[in-house]
């Protein structure tokens, strides 16, 4: 798995869980929603966490090609 795809799936989880929070209780934009650990970085740390822990290298990011 490469770092791009953790990061495309960081971004769906994000909005999934904000939607699902509105759907739970308020329209409004959880003004808390750090400290629901929803924001990107403590999904993509929960993410990475269960990806190693069940044995899912992830790769760094291709370097760009070499200029011509």
């Amino acid at each position: 798995m490469t770092e791009e795809q953790v990061d495309r799936i960081v971004e769906n989880l994000c909005v999934h869980l904000v939607n699902a929070i509105r759907l739970k209780g308020s329209e409004a934009f959880p003004p808390n929603r750090r400290e629901l650990g929803f924001d990107a970085a403590s999904v993509k740390t929960a993410l990475k966490t269960g990806l190693h822990a069940a044995g899912i290298a992830i790769a760094p990011p291709n370097p760009p090609p070499p200029l011509p």
